[in-house]
């Protein structure tokens, strides 16, 4: 496990007596500073206002405080990272942080308060794949006017897509080491003292007996779920072709089968151009299947995204 993983990295967050420093040792390279005082939330859950409507669990949510004060104030900087492997989530990325944006900020500010308050927000992506295939390690993306670009509109919202393997642009070596570690999690990335710290804490969770027990039963229960769902389409796709005696039947459950395929390897972070080339499909054809993923949502069922492709062709 390298702390891309999502489970490896909120188990890592999630440790009461590290939390604070792990966040520090990741915010340090990132900002180019020291953080102020830091107040740490792991896996916060942003309810909607309105019950029918999405809610967010955001996975690592850091409040700053820059100033020493024994009032109650607001954070000056507000971070969320997002550790992320979904590549198939990247044309989605820049409404995905403009929701988790809109979630945060509505939570803010209390009644009467002046908008003069209002926390600077920082979205942070980790990836390893390039979110807009630049190959960039840093994309820093501000609001601006676009008939005035170089017009100052401070309005504190930043957002940071950090490409592990990215190559172009000036970063600190500070920061390539560590999304280097970040991606390959292992002793020998661990290149500079802050990072022997960092790799120190994250093996003392790998070994953790109970960390340990919940990956593998989450790698159980996956593979169980997988293979049931295979078998159990194929025989729905095998009896349906005998009832009906007719081609789509047979197409159906075709679809069905690729359609599990492809969200297993999705699952595993793999990019369109690679699960086409190594399940020799198009490329047009997975992302059709991909688009009804995303439509459907990430956990349906196959039969779910089969019927988000119909109603696409239908349309």
């Amino acid at each position: 496990m390298n702390l891309i993983d999502g489970f490896l990295f909120d188990q890592v967050a999630t440790k009461e007596d590290t939390a604070e420093e792990f966040s520090r040792l990741l915010l340090r390279p990132i900002l180019g500073r020291e953080p102020g005082r830091l107040r740490v939330h792991v896996q916060k859950h942003l309810p909607n206002s309105y019950p029918e409507k999405h809610g967010s669990r955001l996975d690592f949510l850091v409040e700053e405080y820059l100033e020493e004060t024994s009032e109650i104030q607001l954070p000056t900087d507000i971070y969320d990272y997002e550790p992320e492997k979904k590549a198939y989530e990247k044309p989605f990325l820049p409404k995905r942080v403009r929701f988790y944006r809109s979630m945060i900020d509505h939570l803010q500010l209390r009644s009467g308060v002046s908008y003069e308050k209002l926390p600077r927000v920082y979205i942070i992506f980790i990836t390893d794949f390039d979110p807009f295939d630049l190959n960039r390690m840093v994309y820093t993306v501000r609001n601006r006017c676009v008939e005035a670009p170089d017009m100052p509109y401070e309005d504190g919202a930043e957002n940071l897509f950090l490409y592990c393997e990215g190559e172009a642009g000036d970063c600190s070596e500070e920061l390539r080491d560590l999304l280097r570690y970040i991606v390959s999690s292992r002793k020998e990335n661990a290149v500079s003292d802050a990072l022997q710290r960092l790799h120190t804490i994250v093996e003392d969770v790998k070994n953790s007996t109970e960390v340990t027990k919940t990956a593998m039963w989450n790698e159980y229960v996956q593979k169980m779920h997988d293979d049931d769902l295979i078998r159990v389409t194929r025989e729905a796709a095998i009896e349906e072709g005998r009832e009906e005696g007719r081609e789509e039947g047979r197409e159906e459950g075709r679809d069905l089968r690729l359609i599990i395929q492809v969200q297993k390897k999705l699952s595993r972070g793999k990019e369109i151009d690679r699960i086409a080339d190594e399940l020799e499909e198009e490329r047009g054809r997975i992302e059709e299947i991909v688009r009804a993923i995303h439509d459907a949502g990430e956990d349906s069922e196959p039969e779910a995204v089969y019927g988000r492709m119909r109603e696409t062709v239908t349309v």
